[in-house]
């Protein structure tokens, strides 16, 4: 399939993708109230709401990856695609590592954020899970940015809508049994590592050449990387704070 195609086809996609999203939300949403109930819902809201904020220590170095890695590509230089690849793996690394740390953090000022022991506990255990799968995440963005350079933005997003039902759907039987926030953190949890494992395996696949090697690890391309991704992180915020207003 030619680069237009393949663009037309995600694009499309993507407004599908963003379609399903939304009606599952609106949906999803009494739904999750009326069978949690207004506290445990907003105690779920507040454990979702850390993993959200989580994203933005990646201070635009996925869009940098994509970038430098796409020209690399459309070189064919494979020297370089390796050293972008490996040098935001590591980099990515460490920050779901210091990521993790934050989360400790959290977790031990809990009391701040909940007051009845019972809550407490909930929220500790939630925001350590779903923690573990955002630092964890961090490292798979050098992936993501695999399915960019390739524009197979179609597979990347089939496999989100997948996804999207398979948790909604076990999101529903577990609520509909009477199951709680945790219950719901772990089907989060779960479905996130299969996410992470299945868009791994295929990004190496279309991109077999990509090897894991410190050797290719480089502090010229992370600066590189920090020098572009200043810029993307800006226009996030930025983006933020106009659909926040």
């Amino acid at each position: 399939m030619n680069k237009a195609k393949l663009l037309i086809k995600g694009s499309v996609l993507s407004g599908i993708s963003f379609a399903l999203r939304t009606f599952i939300s609106l949906f999803m949403t009494p739904f999750m109230i009326f069978h949690l109930g207004d506290k445990s819902y907003g105690l779920w809201i507040l454990v979702a709401s850390f993993s959200s904020f989580y994203g933005l220590l990646d201070f635009g170095l996925a869009t940098a990856v994509q970038r430098f890695l796409s020209r690399a590509i459309g070189k064919d230089d494979r020297q370089e695609a390796n050293a972008v690849f490996n040098s935001s793996l590591i980099v990515f690394s460490l920050i779901g590592l210091s990521a993790f740390l934050f989360v400790l953090g959290i977790v031990y000022f809990a009391p701040l954020f909940v007051h009845t022991p019972n809550d407490i506990n909930i929220f500790r255990i939630a925001v350590l899970i779903l923690g573990f799968s955002v630092a964890i995440g961090f490292p798979m963005r050098s992936f993501w940015g695999i399915y960019s350079s390739y524009l197979r933005y179609d597979v990347s997003i089939y496999i989100e809508i997948i996804m999207l039902f398979i948790k909604s759907s076990l999101f529903i039987y577990l609520l509909m049994k009477g199951g709680g926030v945790l219950g719901i953190v772990v089907i989060v949890f779960c479905t996130d590592m299969i996410w992470y494992l299945f868009n791994a395996i295929y990004s190496l696949k279309i991109a077999p050449y990509l090897v894991f090697s410190s050797k290719y690890f480089s502090r010229a391309h992370v600066k590189q990387l920090f020098n572009y991704s200043i810029f993307a992180f800006v226009s996030q915020i930025s983006d933020r704070n106009i659909f926040n207003c």
